[in-house]
């Protein structure tokens, strides 16, 4: 219980950790529509991952593993 309240008297983070994830992410996808990358798609796949909440789009990516195995090779 302690550790919640000290985790709720950080604002400071707390209020950082919010503007990153719903404003500074998704800010981000416009700058990846904007990149040269071949197929267009690739760019659009970016930005849409950008546009998600982290924790959601890192577990849907991060349980993908057919897409991630023409990686380890």
């Amino acid at each position: 219980m302690l550790q919640a309240a000290r985790a709720l008297s950080a604002w400071g983070a707390t209020l950082y950790g919010f503007v990153a994830v719903l404003a500074l992410t998704p800010l981000a996808g416009y700058a990846a529509l904007a990149l040269p990358l071949a197929p267009r798609e690739l760019a659009l796949g970016l930005a849409v991952f950008c546009c998600m909440p982290t924790t959601l789009s890192s577990g849907v990516s991060l349980t993908q593993a057919p897409a991630l195995i023409c990686y380890s090779s």
